[in-house]
């Protein structure tokens, strides 16, 4: 993990190349401190954009590493190192928007209850349980984690509502990312 007191985390958007990528697994030397200060940046990033969950590729960095809010008031996140969902029940189909989207909205067919098994900033093994919003962010995240976007999942009528937005943030950003743009939507 870069060291959050030398280098600035900065949100990216798409087509950015770190979104598609697989992140890798928070390593056992990287607990600690410094992924700590990483989190809080990350939680920084997160609440200057108005988002209620954050994901490592999001800062162009290939940690598994997320952020969530267990509601939308500041104070209730949720930092997971390495999660995994190991339960999930019941369905839900909802609004999903993402902060490497801006102004792409869908609808997303998700687990309405999931517990997933990670481990906090120090290591630690912690399991956390969320339903409803908070379990829509949970599965947005960590599907981040794997490269899986969520205008993979949306809805036909919804992705085809959204690919004018989605061309134009190719447009905006993919020359300053020097990708080359392809159809993935």
């Amino acid at each position: 993990m870069p060291d959050t007191e030398t280098t600035t985390l900065e949100l990216v958007y798409w087509p950015h190349p770190a979104l598609r990528r697989k992140s890798a697994p928070v390593a056992a030397d990287e607990f600690g401190p410094e992924l700590g200060r990483t989190a809080e940046a990350m939680v920084r990033i997160m609440h200057q954009h108005r988002g209620i969950g954050l994901a490592a590729p999001q800062v162009a960095l290939s940690r598994r590493l997320i952020i969530c809010c267990r509601t939308e008031s500041a104070g209730s996140e949720v930092v997971l190192a390495n999660p995994r969902i190991r339960d999930r029940d019941g369905e839900m189909i909802g609004d999903e928007g993402c902060l490497s989207f801006p102004g792409v909205v869908g609808k997303v067919r998700r687990a309405r209850w999931v517990s997933v098994e990670a481990q906090d900033t120090d290591g630690k093994p912690i399991v956390v349980e969320g339903e409803e919003l908070f379990s829509r962010c949970l599965q947005h995240e960590i599907d981040h984690l794997d490269g899986l976007l969520f205008t993979l999942k949306m809805s036909p009528g919804s992705r085809a509502q959204a690919r004018i937005q989605l061309k134009e943030l190719e447009r905006r950003w993919a020359g300053i990312y020097g990708t080359e743009i392809q159809d993935r939507t």
